[in-house]
């Protein structure tokens, strides 16, 4: 090779690393909000402008958008997430340690969701009813409202197993539980969980303390039929939480964007169009514990996040 060949491929390849590098430095930098949700459509209007939002916070790290992803189910979330494809998403406590324990995620903030930090799930039975703590639901009956819920079904469920009670899957209301263990079924909905209780298809019924309020899924009538015979530790309403690669700096100035929302007037319609939700903070020492308790019992629910 010549010298002048030789100086010639020196140039070309000086030229091509320099298109690399710019290249690399032009590439828009992309923070993914992930949700899951069976109407897309639906949630992805109440997603928009807090990811706006977020995106025009994050700017000075180099953020120039936030997408959206929103998938059915929480297999495929998790999948996205291992794969480094979703950044950052809202979810239940139950969900949000799945995501910790399966795709190495960590928890970042506590979601006031429907204005509120931290809910409690209440268990209760009818007034002619001889139940009077869990301890008496051996040989019944309990009516969860579907499997992908929190606080009427996972965090009860363990509840249970902490009492010492086996708990035993019905296709049924109508069936009888094998002795010694309690059967539980999924009702599907509040309203009909309340029902089930009222019209004696079920021993015990089990529902967040905000539905037991709602007079349109607990109606006045059913209160004074009831009563409570149990209720749980308080558990942080949503978590927000975000892959385990995620750069620190992008992190860190999503947190500190998130937890100054409430403070700017601008942000409140914003936060509110997001499920209602009235702040993002730290999380409390007791949302921590019971994150941590929900990790325990998370192995015991391999049907339901497999």
């Amino acid at each position: 090779m010549g010298p002048e060949l030789a100086k010639q491929l020196r140039q070309i390849i000086a030229v091509l690393l320099l298109l690399c590098a710019t290249s690399a430095t032009a590439a828009p930098r992309v923070l993914v909000l992930g949700a899951v949700h069976d109407d897309p459509n639906e949630h992805y209007a109440a997603l928009k402008p807090i990811a706006d939002y977020v995106a025009a916070a994050l700017a000075p790290t180099g953020i120039e958008s936030v997408e959206i992803v929103i998938v059915p189910d929480r297999s495929q979330m998790l999948n996205l997430m291992r794969d480094g494809r979703i950044d950052w998403i809202s979810e239940t406590a139950f969900g949000a340690v799945h995501l910790v324990e399966r795709a190495g995620a960590e928890f970042l903030a506590r979601r006031w969701k429907d204005g509120t930090a931290e809910y409690r799930s209440l268990f209760f039975a009818h007034n002619d009813s001889d139940i009077e703590t869990l301890d008496d639901l051996a040989g019944r009956t309990v009516a969860f409202e579907h499997r992908n819920s929190t606080s009427a079904f996972f965090a009860p469920a363990v509840m249970l197993g902490e009492q010492g009670l086996t708990l035993h899957a019905m296709a049924s209301p109508r069936e009888a539980p094998p002795p010694g263990s309690s059967g539980y079924v999924f009702s599907g909905a509040e309203y009909n969980t309340a029902v089930w209780v009222d019209k004696g298809i079920v021993d015990v019924g089990v529902l967040s303390e905000s539905n037991w309020r709602d007079a349109e899924t607990v109606p006045p009538a059913f209160i004074e039929r009831f009563r409570i015979i149990a209720v749980s530790e308080p558990m942080p309403r949503a978590v927000e939480v975000v892959r385990g690669g995620l750069d620190a700096d992008v992190a860190d100035a999503l947190r500190e964007a998130l937890f100054a929302m409430h403070e700017d007037a601008a942000a409140l319609q914003v936060l509110n169009a997001f499920e209602g939700t009235a702040r993002f903070d730290a999380l409390s020492d007791t949302d921590i514990d019971t994150l941590s308790r929900i990790r325990e019992a998370l192995p015991g629910f391999r049907e339901q996040f497999p």
